[in-house]
């Protein structure tokens, strides 16, 4: 079975009009697109032409699979501005503390300006230093930031401070939880001419001070996943009995249903897929056994 995923479009402050335009929304500050996610806060929708039906009510044994294999959520974003500097616990605090996942991440590049940069991790080594300079407002200006382009990838393990910055798209795959702690927001006004609210205290809880080196491949201990150029026609053997396909470019075919940028799916029981088109495509495939 092959069941389309319909994806869920949220609108942010930060947030651009790529996606806006590729989907011919109304909307116009779409910094995030969800494209697969087992976290509560989401639905797992299954698209057949015009009908919308939940997965977990069209295949139960499915969706209960999908919740142990795949605890994570799949993005799309679309940063025009910056994003705030924050960070996320590691398991064991998020569970002790709000009884949740924690949250690593894993970033795909997909388009950058020449000027466009992120920040991950800080230069601070003391832990009453970076405190004192938390609570001054001034973590941006001890931030690592590097420069990127198309292709990049970058794993951010949990309790690592970091921000996405304007003019940037990119894929995001994270562990499935919605636990952010805001660090700095450089006092920007949301919709209703407020602050946005900061979480100091759990933030300087979870934050890391070690040396933190700069991390460019994704480990496999929640995933694996097979990246794909698709020229014309392509056979692919599916490795495992279930995984997630994300259509990151272009459009084509996959057994004759239709593709473009932004679709995912999940693949279950299908020994073999057959492309047709100009795509670039990922095949992402759970690590953790049922």
């Amino acid at each position: 079975m092959i069941y389309q995923i319909k994806p869920i479009f949220i609108e942010k402050l930060w947030g651009g009009s790529y996606y806006s335009k590729l989907d011919q929304l109304k909307k116009n500050k779409i910094g995030e697109v969800v494209l697969f996610s087992t976290h509560l806060e989401y639905e797992l929708i299954f698209v057949n032409g015009h009908k919308e039906t939940l997965i977990k009510d069209e295949d139960v044994k499915l969706y209960k699979k999908l919740l142990i294999c795949f605890p994570i959520t799949i993005k799309l974003i679309d940063a025009k501005e910056d994003l705030s500097i924050q960070v996320h616990p590691d398991d064991k605090y998020a569970s002790e503390h709000h009884q949740t996942l924690g949250k690593e991440e894993y970033w795909m590049i997909l388009e950058a300006s020449p000027s466009s940069s992120i920040l991950i991790g800080h230069s601070i080594e003391n832990q009453n230093t970076l405190k004192e300079i938390v609570l001054n407002g001034k973590l941006h200006q001890h931030m690592n930031q590097y420069p990127i382009k198309k292709g990049d990838m970058f794993y951010i393990p949990a309790n690592t401070v970091h921000a996405i910055q304007r003019s940037t798209r990119l894929l995001e795959i994270a562990q499935a939880s919605i636990l952010n702690f805001r660090v700095d927001d450089y006092q920007r006004l949301d919709a209703f001419g407020k602050l946005r609210s900061l979480h100091i205290k759990e933030a300087l809880d979870v934050m890391t001070i070690e040396n933190q080196e700069l991390q460019r491949k994704f480990p496999s201990h929640l995933f694996t996943y097979d990246y794909y150029v698709i020229t014309n026609k392509e056979n692919i053997i599916v490795k495992e009995n279930h995984a997630i396909c994300i259509i990151l470019s272009g459009h084509g075919t996959m057994n004759d249903l239709i593709l473009k940028e932004g679709h995912s799916f999940v693949i279950y029981q299908e020994d073999m897929l057959t492309f047709k088109g100009h795509l670039e495509m990922m095949l992402i495939y759970s690590s953790l056994s049922i």
